[in-house]
């Protein structure tokens, strides 16, 4: 072998070295990236998953061990400690259930359905953090009620549709409510509605007159049975340590009874009222069974 050839293929084996270095290194390269790609999708799923626990672990997670419930917009009458017995009373029926129960939400809108205080539940929904807004109507203390078998010092406080409601037999503000006096059947218990015909006239009565400029005069509204139907009468301070009596008389059956009508009656009522400057001072009786009432003065 010459001279000449020797270098020649020293000179291809030389390109042949570079060629398959470079070649090498373009594959190596490859390889790192695309192990790097794999290590940072590991890293970015991991950190999701971090990221994750994080937040279901933060003060936002609904706490399983607990359950929150929450009135929404109850009314302005409502005293807080009542709404926060019922709140209470919601919370103690589900005791023991995870936030996370898929009836939960169900279960709590009838542990408020059966509250006492309330009327209708329109909604239970769950918030983010857990928490079940419960949106109801709620009964509002209407009048005291006394009835025959019991003393009349021992009363229920019911709301306009004769619901018993969950109050001491004399509340704090037990003034500020006129009171039915002579029912003949026994309560029920807080919740249910009080089964008397007595008392539904009683209340309808008090419905009529309840937003008069003179309520705050009357009380009680007494109950009388004559003729096996519910005679009316009511009583209204007078000034001086006199009271008025107030011949309301009974409800009419319907359009062909002779009875006055109840608006014909209390259009009378608010007549003499006004006539007298707003009050019942020196009227010993009000008759208002007639077209006309008929007065008598001390």
């Amino acid at each position: 072998m010459t001279k000449k050839t020797k270098d020649k293929d020293k000179a291809e084996n030389q390109a042949d070295t570079g060629e398959a270095e470079r070649g090498f290194g373009v594959g190596a390269a490859v390889g790192a990236k695309a192990a790097f790609a794999v290590v940072a999708v590991a890293v970015v799923v991991g950190g999701m998953y971090l990221l994750r626990q994080s937040v279901l672990t933060s003060s936002t997670r609904p706490d399983e061990g607990v359950v929150r419930v929450r009135l929404a917009d109850p009314p302005k009458w409502l005293p807080s400690d009542v709404a926060d017995r019922v709140v209470s009373d919601i919370q103690a029926a589900v005791q023991g259930r995870g936030v996370l129960d898929d009836n939960l939400t169900q279960d709590v809108f009838n542990a408020a359905a059966g509250n006492a205080w309330i009327a209708k539940v329109h909604r239970a929904v769950r918030q983010k953090d857990g928490t079940i807004l419960v949106r109801a109507d709620f009964r509002r203390p209407f009048a005291m009620v006394a009835f025959t078998p019991l003393s009349p010092a021992d009363v229920r406080v019911v709301d306009a549709d004769g619901v018993v409601l969950p109050l001491p037999p004399r509340p704090a503000n037990a003034g500020d409510f006129v009171k039915i006096l002579e029912i003949t059947t026994n309560p029920p218990p807080a919740g249910k509605k009080w089964d008397s015909p007595q008392l539904d006239d009683a209340l309808k009565l008090l419905g009529l007159i309840k937003d008069k400029p003179y309520i705050s005069l009357i009380s009680p509204i007494e109950i009388n049975i004559l003729n096996a139907r519910t005679h009316l009468v009511m009583y209204a301070h007078a000034g001086g340590g006199r009271r008025t009596k107030i011949l309301f008389g009974r409800f009419s059956l319907d359009d062909l009874d002779y009875c006055v009508r109840a608006a014909v009656k209390i259009a009378g009522l608010d007549k003499v009222v006004a006539a007298n400057g707003g009050r019942f001072d020196g009227i010993r009786e009000i008759d208002l069974r007639h077209d006309e009432p008929h007065i008598r003065r001390y």
